[in-house]
């Protein structure tokens, strides 16, 4: 059985990471074919993300594998081996889940150091300093050991005591804390990496004031972020909830457009509020954390599967396999969800083109987000269907120009 449980982990592995870098090649084809009929620049950003993103496939495939062959058993025992100096229950459960954690981290630091220091550096768009980036990476350690040492707490409390339906009180607690978050990371845990300021008086303030009135938006916070501090690239997006509901804009956004232009990328994230896209999204991650839960309980009572991993049986032990094979068994969710996440996108495009009161500056907030951005040129469409959250830039500005 233990046998039949790696061929099967191999199998998933192999596909997932084949199907990728196949779509990769073709989208670096279907690239070097516009060699000279596009602008150059940014086919060129697009053909060295390609190429790096051959390379992270590759990586990402073999570090897995030297994880769970190699390494768990020695993350094993060395939470076996300090759990006694951690006052604390479950110590050992603990130690083991977090090392691994940290092992998938140290695993992803040197693709994101090269990502960020090479090729964002290489085409302008990387303003993070080595001190910044540590800083950031040291942050965000401290918000996992806080929130996650709690959580694998409650989690190893509910299997000893709740029984065979440990993972439903899992899942209540899980919503209840989620929505928690929504309500105090835009407050307190986002402010620890950028800083926000109320959008400046002046006529964009006095127009998405009023844009907001218009569709009845009850929050009144639109912020600005620093994000020119770290990269060069722009972007908008919506956040929070009940109270705690801001748009935010990148200061670099701000720094490109119009006035015009600006109210139309505001209309559209309005949109997305409006249209309840984050309800939406909100009850497919319900769906999805449910499922995971239920099997991950139906894991924790299949012994092969840690002893395919080298493991003794214990809840930590199949907790963790259950994390090393569920991204392989269910890879093929990332390409469905994009499926949804592209209709919110056009969803949103139509109402931001009517709220807005026509297309013209839309299409011209649009066009210049991509150039600014160096957005690629018509992706290949498999890749495109794969991999991408929103319309092709084509199909977006056919949404504008309806009419």
């Amino acid at each position: 059985m233990e046998r039949g449980v790696i061929e099967l982990y191999l199998a998933f592995l192999a596909l997932e990471a084949a199907v990728e870098l196949v779509l990769n090649e073709l989208n670096l084809r279907h690239y070097r074919a516009k060699r000279g009929k596009e602008e150059w620049k940014a086919l060129e950003y697009a053909l060295v993300r390609g190429r790096f993103a051959r390379a992270a496939i590759l990586w990402d495939t073999g570090t897995r594998l030297l994880d769970a062959f190699l390494l768990l058993p020695v993350l094993g025992a060395a939470a076996r081996a300090l759990a006694p100096f951690l006052p604390m229950p479950y110590a050992e459960s603990v130690l083991f889940c977090l090392g691994y954690a940290l092992l998938r981290h140290v695993d992803e630091v040197p693709l994101d150091l090269y990502d960020t220091f090479s090729i964002e550096q290489r085409f302008g768009f990387n303003r993070t300093t080595p001190g910044a980036y540590a800083l950031d990476g040291l942050k965000s350690a401290a918000l996992a050991a806080a929130f996650g040492v709690p959580t694998l707490l409650c989690a190893f409390l509910l299997i000893d005591r709740a029984g065979p339906r440990w993972w439903l009180w899992a899942f209540a607690l899980s919503m209840a804390f989620h929505f928690l978050l929504m309500h105090v990371s835009p407050a307190f845990i986002e402010p620890l990496f950028n800083r926000f300021e109320p959008l400046a008086d002046g006529e964009l303030r006095e127009r998405a004031l009023a844009l907001a009135g218009k569709v009845g938006f009850p929050g009144r916070e639109i912020q600005v972020k620093d994000a020119s501090r770290r990269t060069g690239h722009s972007n908008a997006y919506f956040t929070g909830v009940g109270r705690a509901k801001r748009i935010v804009f990148y200061d670099t956004l701000l720094a490109e457009l119009t006035v015009e232009q600006s109210v139309g990328v505001l209309a559209h994230e309005l949109g997305h509020w409006k249209l309840r896209h984050v309800e939406e999204s909100m009850a497919l991650w319900a769906l999805v954390s449910f499922i995971d839960l239920y099997l991950m309980s139906l894991a924790l009572r299949f012994e092969p599967l840690c002893g395919a991993f080298g493991l003794a049986p214990s809840p930590h032990a199949a907790m963790v396999a259950y994390w090393i094979v569920a991204p392989q068994l269910f890879f093929w969710r990332g390409p469905l969800t994009n499926i949804m996440r592209r209709r919110q996108e056009r969803e949103a495009d139509r109402f931001a083109r009517a709220a807005a009161g026509g297309g013209a500056e839309l299409a011209g907030a649009l066009d210049a987000v991509a150039d600014h951005n160096l957005g690629a040129p018509g992706a290949h469409p498999w890749h495109h269907a794969y991999y991408s959250s929103h319309p092709t830039f084509r199909e977006r500005l056919a949404v504008f120009e309806e009419g």
